[in-house]
């Protein structure tokens, strides 16, 4: 009898442990954002790949989670953080309980091959990094030559009138309108 009420006891004890453990996790995510910490991110547009003729989009996000304004200084560099490296540097308030961006476009040009894209954030007290991987490929067109993105169906005209993929005939699209800017 003693023995079974030990056993009962230490599991007891082992389940209130583990609840204690996974309640303090639960709870000090929620303090660290109560305590100020930053939330941010860094958007490569277009996506890995591209080529060394185009201009990359580089767009970073802050958010500020307390209830106060703080001023943060974002830099933005090109494989390692160096003077060398750097192609964004901006000094940012953002206000409490909001959220702040930045965006520039960068020159891919002479730049193929393997890079990261690392964003650096401080404030007084901290230091936050997000780093996106892309890779640059040398072309003399702006494209990757790749099918890629939202495609949802590929038709392919022969000469003929046949399609060899879907067996559909061509249409005259001499009527179909486009839209330019």
């Amino acid at each position: 009898m003693i023995d079974k009420k030990l056993h009962v006891n230490r599991r007891t004890r082992h389940y209130v442990c583990l609840l204690a453990s996974c309640t303090i996790l639960f709870c000090s995510s929620f303090i660290c954002l109560a305590d100020g910490q930053p939330v941010t991110s860094l958007t490569l547009i277009p996506p890995s790949p591209v080529t060394d003729k185009i201009k990359l989009d580089i767009r970073g996000a802050i958010w500020n989670h307390t209830s106060r304004n703080r001023d943060f200084n974002v830099r933005v560099y090109l494989d390692n953080i160096t003077k060398d490296s750097l192609l964004f540097d901006n000094e940012l308030t953002v206000a409490a309980k909001t959220a702040e961006g930045i965006r520039f476009r960068w020159d891919t040009a002479g730049n193929a091959g393997p890079h990261n894209i690392i964003m650096q954030v401080k404030d007084d007290k901290s230091t936050w990094k997000e780093i996106e991987t892309i890779e640059i490929i040398s072309s003399d067109v702006r494209s990757t030559r790749t099918i890629d993105g939202a495609w949802t169906d590929f038709t392919a005209v022969l000469p003929g009138g046949s399609n060899s993929i879907t067996g559909a005939k061509r249409r005259d699209v001499s009527g179909i309108r486009t839209l330019r800017k």
